[in-house]
């Protein structure tokens, strides 16, 4: 696409639900280094327990890295985002209820899964046809989106502790009394 040519505003729109999208996908394996304590009080695990949970998203993650690439090129984007989100929301939810050390294997399996094998090269592909080019552009508001996306998450997370103390939030009291 040349330079000069408009791209269409939902384009835009759609990059942007992208770029919230990579934001909240990213967040949810790494609050485990925000809110250390407070899982490992929730989940019961040890120290080792833990580390083995994100030693395996990092293995996992690596393997699939290579096949992400070779689905993103057979399945369409508009499948591949969606499944991933829903997928990672899945194991989101599971590891809210601080399950024990094998579902939280499971867990961190499907998260790296969802992230490498079919969220973030279907991620790349959809920035790269937004317009119509070599993406260069996009690619460029995206890498903007994330540097805002770094420097807006932790104040959403500021403002949730201020709402709801974190030690609550992720200790066994506050899901003893949400409804089963």
């Amino acid at each position: 696409m040349d330079n000069n040519q408009k791209i269409p505003m939902k384009n835009y729109l759609t990059l942007l639900i992208l770029v919230v999208s990579a934001a909240a996908f990213y967040q949810i394996p790494y609050l485990r280094w925000t809110f250390y304590d407070g899982m490992m009080e929730l989940s019961g695990l040890n120290n080792t327990q833990f580390g083995l949970t994100m030693s395996v998203y990092g293995t996992v993650s690596m393997i699939l890295y290579l096949p992400g690439g070779i689905i993103a090129d057979k399945i369409s984007s508009r499948i591949l985002v969606p499944v991933s989100l829903i997928v990672t929301g899945a194991a989101g939810l599971i590891l809210m209820t601080g399950p024990g050390f094998g579902v939280q294997m499971v867990s961190y399996i499907l998260l790296a899964a969802a992230g490498t094998l079919t969220f973030w090269a279907a991620l790349n592909k959809a920035v790269r046809n937004l317009d119509g080019g070599d993406g260069s552009r996009m690619f460029g508001l995206l890498e903007g989106g994330a540097v805002w996306r770094r420097r807006l998450f932790p104040r959403f997370f500021w403002l949730f502790s201020v709402c709801v103390p974190v030690r609550w939030a992720v200790s066994k009291r506050f899901w003893a009394v949400m409804p089963r």
